[in-house]
């Protein structure tokens, strides 16, 4: 195992693990299922297809990162600067995404059932095609 799949089996074990150890890696597809990740930058990063169901990111920008098919069913999002971040295609449901910067982020045909976006800054956000089933949009600014 090299370091890289080290890294991401430490990630996957629910274990904290600092933004700065992943930046440097191929994340285009990555298993990161109940991963707990603080702070560090992954804007402009490609994380298509990657599957993060279940976790959660704290302190970490996702300004302009590339979620196109990618899994956060039940994620936790919250509270973090994700302008221009494309979820086009993802499947979002049951996560939280309250009080984050979404503002210019593309859902296109994204699956946003039962998500919470509470507070949530989405000004100039693309959703066509989403499905908002259930969504929580409370406070949020459209």
């Amino acid at each position: 195992m090299d370091a890289a799949d080290d890294v991401l089996a430490r990630a996957r074990t629910g274990v904290p693990v600092d933004g700065a150890l992943l930046s440097a890696l191929d994340l285009k597809g990555a298993d990161l299922r109940g991963a707990r990740i603080s702070n560090g930058s992954f804007a402009g990063r490609d994380l298509s297809g990657a599957d993060l169901s279940g976790s959660v990111l704290t302190s970490v920008d996702l300004s302009g990162t590339r979620f196109a098919g990618a899994k956060l069913r039940d994620a936790v999002l919250t509270q973090l600067t994700m302008h221009g971040t494309d979820f086009s295609d993802a499947d979002l449901t049951g996560a939280s995404l309250g009080g984050s910067d979404l503002r210019r982020a593309r859902f296109l045909r994204a699956d946003l059932s039962g998500a919470d976006l509470t507070a949530a800054q989405l000004d100039a956000a693309e959703f066509t095609g989403a499905q908002l089933t259930s969504a929580k949009l409370v406070q949020a600014n459209l």
